[in-house]
């Protein structure tokens, strides 16, 4: 079961664009397959919504997304990218103060895609919408621990994306999606005895990402994210570190892309590399003004276990303490536990270190 919540952890919260990289680029190809269509205009103020989210430029993103509820009030698009934003900035924080927001706006996209279809059912725009929301249901009810509820979600959610694919099979953007979900299905089945049988889709899904990064016009930084996630678990540390250099070579200093780089790094114990990430991942969030609690947790008690093995006690036991002096709220109190324990090892065993004679 330990296996298990290791592998959950990367899906859930380090994997962002793994689990959600489609919901978040693969609309841009249904603009681009509509060459008549109004919302071909749109196009360049959804680039910007993306690339704003992964250089973690919020406000900028939602001044857009705003710009395009404006002028396209009856359409979901403005909406749906508010909404992936926000699901960005609360998992980039892990401050999740704004889920009623959140939900209301999936709601809201919803509603507006299904009535929609009434009038255009061939449109897989509204499809990929439909699903986009249920796989953000699906994250958060993973993300409560109701696993059961979660892959079921999941399950609805890449049926809609499939029918958008029947509308048109050289989408490869939204191949990012299912591919991703295909591969974890397979990947968590063999922990969760109640999950229904599959064959082994891994390599199915991985080559389905694959094509997204080679082929898909807009899910390029999405799918090398999914891919790097996949290929740490597999313990295959070149290649993805050769897909996180490409990836930070177009987004520098992306916390989307450093979190991979830091797993990466510390996997191979290469503890100069690590150490460097991790201060830089630290010193973005006190750049920015704002605090995340779980993430100055996690990166002190990394940093304390790295300068561990380096042989910094001195360093290794002030980050300990710094990781035990962050105030952790209820919701994610059972996840900073590893992490707690992590530092309070590292500061017993060299205070029963100094007390030997």
């Amino acid at each position: 079961m330990e296996r298990f919540n290791l592998i959950l952890n990367i899906v859930q919260r380090k994997a962002l664009f793994a689990l959600l990289g489609s919901v978040l680029l693969w609309p841009l190809a249904a603009y681009a397959g509509e060459e008549n269509s109004p919302m071909e205009s749109a196009m360049p103020d959804i680039q910007s919504v993306i690339d704003a989210t992964i250089r973690q430029e919020y406000e900028l993103a939602f001044d857009i997304c705003s710009q395009l509820q404006s002028h396209y009030p009856e359409h979901p698009v403005g909406y749906f990218f508010e909404a992936a934003t926000l699901q960005a900035r609360m998992l980039d924080y892990e401050d999740y103060s704004e889920k009623d927001r959140f939900f209301a706006l999936t709601a809201k996209v919803h509603e507006m895609s299904k009535k929609a279809l009434k009038s255009d059912p061939q449109n897989g725009w509204y499809y990929f919408f439909i699903g986009g929301v249920l796989g953000y249901q699906a994250y958060f009810l993973g993300r409560e621990q109701h696993y059961l509820k979660a892959f079921n979600e999941g399950w609805n959610s890449i049926q809609s994306l499939e029918s958008a694919i029947e509308l048109d099979e050289n989408n490869f953007d939204a191949y990012l999606g299912i591919g991703t979900y295909r591969y974890y299905r397979s990947k968590l089945s063999k922990y969760l005895s109640w999950l229904p049988f599959v064959g082994d889709e891994k390599q199915v899904g991985i080559d389905m990402i694959r094509q997204a990064i080679e082929k898909g016009k807009f899910s390029h930084a999405a799918a090398m994210n999914a891919l790097i996630w996949i290929y740490i678990g597999e313990e295959r540390y070149g290649d993805a570190e050769a897909l996180i250099e490409a990836a930070l070579a177009d987004y520098p200093n992306s916390r989307f892309f450093l979190w991979g780089k830091a797993t990466a790094a510390s996997e191979q114990e290469k503890w100069q590399d690590a150490e460097q990430v991790y201060l830089n991942i630290l010193q973005s969030y006190k750049d920015e003004g704002k605090r995340s609690y779980y993430n100055e947790l996690l990166c002190n008690a990394r940093l304390a276990q790295i300068y561990t093995h380096s042989g910094k006690t001195e360093l290794a036991q002030n980050h300990a303490k710094a990781a035990l002096q962050v105030k952790i709220e209820k919701s994610l109190r059972k996840r900073a536990q590893k992490f707690q324990k992590m530092a309070e090892k590292i500061i017993k065993e060299h205070e029963e270190q100094t007390e030997l004679p």
